[in-house]
This record gives structure tokens, sequence and C-alpha cells, in this order.
């Protein structure tokens, strides 16, 4: 993988690209005869593009991935990677397809129409499973490809064998970072064309959501392509960081309202299409119970006996073994970002099975978190990471550049997220009569969670307990920001605290205002409706300090639009807050028309 954007070509590369590099590398990688000679030919081809893509500066990367379009190569390598005769040509056509995806800017080549197909590819190709290439490095005759894997010629079949799954599986990974890079890019794609290439063919949701529960193997435990997949499930379906939701706002003064009724339309368009999908939300929950029902022992027990079971040529160190918790995080995160969508764009959609199943995911995610300071032992580690990563996610491209540019992709820990969504679903419920009396029995077709269970989330010490908690996070989070930003020095980030920070408080104050009849839980919110005003406009701050004016132009307006409403109500908050928030709305709308 590469790590920085190289200096540009020297006079040799030059000279090779404009010799026709790209365009003779293909051609040479069309040969489907399955002999030796040839399978070293394509491999040498596809790994030299990639390589030859990453001597390249932006522009020159850019030129290389027009042509590797333009002649034909996406969809020689998906071909590839799909029917090849032998198994390692489909693995390095995985690989080539990676270093387009991921260092290339291939997704800005491509339209909707190929995204979509790619997207379906690549899942197909996670999801196919090792036995082909056990088969094959079990074969005398095609066993000759474990040399890619062990680097020296004369593996035995038995041992190419042992090897071949684990091989297959950083394919697998390579598979899901080509998804994922679509999305994840420096200029990310509008939630139409978003909801456009889930349109294409529903069957990607399918795939996706397949991808999503797919099981930990003991061959590759360090596999990540649960988080990658529930990553590019939440750039797909989590919605825009611009807009916090459950605040409405009216942008058309500033020309916004049509742009924010587009993307908040298409965004709607394509949840739907998510939960028309039969097995969609039963099997987020799966994914969910699947980390649950992990055990750090087996993982690890798993991890370093890769080496003697498997083959593995390399050695690893604890760095490594951690990433595996980190990634845990992330996914657990990236969910989260999917059901917050759900719960505030298509609430009425939500059955009330799909609302109690969701109560598990919520209230999991909505428990005291393990602080670093209080690691004691070896499994206190893996408990911190498990449940406080977050997503600030720039795209590979931009590695070792000087590109300067809002992340693509940013998702609040659990320990935000999963209160937001927790509030959110106690909200549908008390909104349709739910809460006040929880039910006798589960409904048909709830799963992961029991009646008991449902009864003590629902409880009213429970609720209150929760509330008290939830509020404390959004000081929490927002203190965060403080030191993102005084001490740490990094306001972007800074910013994402702030404003993850205002949902969170913004979720509050809904279910504040929808159970305000009942009175019995005004007491446990006094004060969150300030944390919003805030948060939000420290988060205007930040967008303005790195020159993301249009992030700010949004939050500064949607702080002023929020405090007038408070005006004359025991909410009301101060005139200052009024004045420095309208003076950051009225620099960003400057900066936006220039």
């Amino acid at each position: 993988m590469m790590s920085s954007m190289a200096s540009g070509f020297d006079y040799f590369s030059k000279a090779a690209y404009e010799a026709g590099i790209v365009k003779t590398f293909l051609e040479i990688a069309k040969d489907t005869r399955a002999n030796e000679d040839v399978v070293y030919n394509t491999v040498n081809a596809l790994n030299g593009l990639g390589t030859f893509l990453g001597l390249g500066n932006k522009v020159e990367r850019l030129a290389l991935t027009k042509q590797f379009v333009e002649y034909g190569g996406v969809r020689l390598c998906m071909e590839k990677a799909a029917s090849d005769a032998l198994c390692i040509p489909r693995h390095v056509a995985v690989i080539c397809l990676r270093a387009f995806a991921g260092d290339g800017y291939l997704a800005e080549f491509l339209s909707v129409e190929q995204t979509s197909e790619l997207m379906i590819a690549a899942c197909r190709y996670i999801l196919s499973g090792p036995s082909f290439f056990i088969d094959q490095m079990n074969d005398p005759e095609t066993t000759f490809q474990s040399f890619f894997g062990f680097n020296r010629h004369g593996v035995s079949p038995s041992d190419a064998a042992r090897y071949a799954p684990r091989y297959y599986a950083m394919g697998q990974e390579n598979a899901a970072r080509i998804i994922h890079a679509l999305l994840c890019r420096r200029n990310p794609p509008s939630q139409r064309f978003k909801t456009d290439v889930l349109k294409h063919d529903s069957e990607l949701i399918d795939l996706l959501m397949e991808c999503l529960s797919f099981v930990r193997p003991d061959w590759y435990p360090e596999s990540d392509v649960v988080s990658l997949t529930s990553e590019s499930l939440s750039m797909l379906l989590g919605g825009t960081i611009y807009v916090v939701n459950g605040i409405e706002v009216d942008l058309s003064a500033d020309g916004l309202g049509k742009e924010y009724q587009e993307d908040r339309e298409a965004l709607k368009e394509a949840l739907l299409l998510f939960l028309s999908r039969s097995t969609t939300t039963s099997t987020l929950i799966i994914a969910w119970l699947n980390l649950e029902q992990e055990k750090w022992q087996t993982i690890k027990r798993n991890f370093y006996a890769t080496k003697t079971k498997y083959l593995a040529q390399v050695s690893y160190e604890l760095e490594e073994f951690l990433d595996i918790f980190q990634h845990r995080g992330n996914s657990r995160a990236a969910m989260l970002r999917i059901v917050a969508a759900l719960t505030v764009i298509v609430p009425s959609e939500l059955s009330d099975d799909t609302l109690i199943s969701f109560l598990h995911i919520g209230s999991s995610a909505s428990q005291k978190l393990f602080p670093m300071n209080a690691i004691r032992q070896e499994s206190d580690q893996y408990d911190y990471l498990d449940h406080n990563f977050e997503v600030f996610r720039m795209p590979l491209s931009a590695q070792g550049t000087q590109e300067q540019f809002d992340a693509p992709n940013q998702i609040a820990p659990e320990g935000i997220l999963g209160p937001t969504v927790f509030v959110r679903l106690l909200k549908i419920l008390h909104q349709r009569g739910k809460l006040a009396a929880p039910p006798k029995k589960l409904p048909v077709g709830v799963s992961g969670t029991t009646l008991a269970e449902v009864k003590s989330i629902l409880s009213e010490d429970n609720i209150r307990r929760f509330l008290l908690l939830a509020k404390a996070r959004t000081t929490e989070r927002r203190e965060a920001g403080h030191t993102r930003y005084k001490k740490d020095r990094e306001p972007d980030f800074a910013g994402f605290a702030y404003y993850s920070a205002a949902e969170l408080a913004a979720a509050l104050v809904a279910f504040d205002d929808a159970t305000a009849d009942t009175g019995k839980w005004k007491a446990c919110l006094r004060d969150v409706r300030m944390e919003v005003v805030m948060s939000l406009g420290n988060a205007a701050e930040m967008a303005l300090g790195v020159r993301q004016e249009k992030k700010a132009l949004y939050y500064a307006t949607t702080v002023v639009q929020f405090a007038e409403k408070l005006a004359g109500t025991e909410y009301a908050v101060g005139d200052d807050y009024l004045v420095k928030n309208r003076r950051r709305a009225e620099r960003a709308r400057a900066a936006v028309k220039q």
C-alpha cells in the first residue's frame, strides 16, 4: 500500500509513459493461457502498472488512470478477478484495481453504472471463498503459483494449500478497499450519485450486507473486511456532516435550500431502498452481535497461530494485533452511523419489531466507557479500543501530499453515536405510545434481544440513568473539541468533535420536546439546548478556520435559527451567542459568494 505521493516521473518513467506502457501492459495481461510463463507475464504486467502508478505525482497519476480506464483496464481486471483459469491472476487483478482506486483517482473516471458494477464485482470476490485457491495450490499442475506467496520455488502442494486461504483473504481485503476507495475520495460523490449507484442494481445492498456479516476467518484473524464494509455502507447511507439532523433549518436565503433538500431526498431514497430489501436490518443486527460474541482470547490464539497452522510469511507484533480491536471499534461506529440515519431520516418506515430489535444496539452502545487511564490488565486495552474508536478518514491518494480538504469520511465514536441512536429510538417509541407501555411479548420479527432485556432497557430508572449519561457525554465531547483545538492544534478534528456533540445534544432536545407532556425527563436534560448552541457555534468557527466556508455557513445559520426559536422561552440564550454566530454566518456567507 502506497503511503506517500511521489515527486513525479523521472526521465525513464516519462519515456515509458510516452511509449504507451499502460496499453502495452494491459495487452500482456489479456493473455489467458493457463501456463507458468503466461502467469508470470500477467502478474508482472498488472503489478507493474500499480508500481508505475506509485511513481507519479498527482497529475501523472490522473493521466495514467485515465488511460487505464480508456484502454479497458477496469473491465479486464474485473473479468480476470471473476473467472481467470488460475487463482494468482485473479488475486493480482484485484490488487491492480485497488491501486488505481486508492492511489489513482479511479472513481473520478467512472459513471454511476461502472461504479455499481465494480462494487458488485468486488463484493462477489470477497464472498467467493478460498476453495478455488486451495484446490489450485493443492494441484501439482498449478502449485507453481505458490511462488507469489512464498517468494520461492519448490513449495509442496500440501504447504501451498495450507497457505492458500490466507493468501486469498488478503485479496478479500483489497477487494473491500476498492469499494471503500470509490467512496472515500478527494471529491466525494454526491448523495444523489451514491443513491443511483445503489439503485443501478439493488443486489449491491444485499452483497454489501453479506460482506458486513462476514465472520473473521481463523487463517486471517487480522482481516478488516467488516471494518471497511461498514465504513463503505456508512458513506452510502449515513448522510452528510454538513447538516445537524434533528434541527430544522431554512437555508433558502443563502441559496443552499435546494442543495439541502436534494441531498436529503436522495438520502431518504437510499435508506428506503435499504429497508425494502428483506434481510438488511436483521443482517445489520447479526453483524453487531458477531462483534459482541467474539472473544479476544480466541482472536489472540488464532492470530499467533497463523505462522504454524497456515504458514504465515510474516511475524506480527503487538501493534498489528491491537489493530484488530481498532477495526472492531470502527465497525461499531460505522454501523451506528447507519442506524442513526435510519432513525432520523425515515423513522416512520421503521417497523415496531425493527425498533425493538435496534434497542439492544442503542442500549449496549450507551454504557459507561472504559477510560484509558484505567487500563490495568490485558483485556482492558482491548476493551478501550473496542469502544472508543472514531473515524476521520482521508483517502489514500492524499497521504504524503499537501492537499487540504475535508476528510471524506467522519464517524463519531460509539460513546457519542450510541446515545444518539438510543435517544432517537426512545423518541420514536414514545411517539407510538410504546414507551409508557412496554410490550408484554416480543413482536414477531424481533431479533437480537429478549423480552426481559427490552423491559429493562425501557424502565424509567434505566432511561433516567441513560439521559444523565448522554447529557454528560455532550459536554465531554465539546471539551474534547477544546483540547483538540487549543492543545493539539487540530481545528478540523476539533470541529468534528464539536459537530458530533451538537448532533447528540440535538437528539436529546428532540426527545425532550417530544416527551414534554409527561414531565418525566425534563430535569435530566436541563441546559442541553445550550450545548447545541455552544458546540455548533464552535464547529462553525473551526470550519471557518480551515476554509470550509459552506460547512461554516450551514452550522452558523443553524445555530442562529435554533437560538432565535428559543427567544422568550425558559431556554432563551444570551444575545452574545446570537451576535457571535450571526457574525460567523456573515463571514462564511461572504466567503461562499466569492
